[in-house]
């Protein structure tokens, strides 16, 4: 089964502040999806684990795999999915790996939604005061 991955920056951005779960090779970020439809998955290794792109390619591979393999049964569908690579990722016993996801899902699907934090308000300015045109602009001259 190919995996429905995320692919833009923004779609990334988006997982953040939702349920996380975290363990010794990964970081697991979610959040419900804005359409519905298969779970989606995005994969982040950066250049701070591994300077070497072969080791961070092998990590990712390792990763995807895991994911490929026991997302099926367990992530939940509607949901998008950020996998943020630790060292772990790469020396993990491949079966450990499997069974780290299988219980991140678990416990993700478990998790309380996520809240929206209410937007703040922009600031007013008094009803009395004059607005002025540019505030940057020193009035001295």
């Amino acid at each position: 089964m190919a995996l429905d991955t995320l692919k833009k920056r923004r779609e990334f951005q988006r997982v953040k502040g939702g349920p996380k779960w975290s363990g010794a090779a990964f970081l697991l970020d979610c959040r419900p999806s804005l359409k519905p439809g298969p779970a989606r998955f995005g994969f982040t290794v950066t250049k701070k684990l591994a300077p070497g792109a072969v080791v961070r390619n092998r990590m990712r591979r390792r990763l995807k795999e895991a994911v490929r393999l026991t997302a099926p049964g367990h992530a939940v569908d509607s949901h998008d999915y950020v996998v943020v690579a630790r060292l772990g990722a790469l020396d993990r016993p491949f079966d450990d790996l499997c069974r780290d996801f299988k219980t991140a899902f678990q416990r993700l699907a478990k998790a309380e939604p996520h809240k929206p934090k209410p937007e703040a308000k922009p600031d007013k300015p008094a009803p009395d005061k004059p607005v002025p045109d540019n505030p940057t602009r020193d009035k001295r001259g």
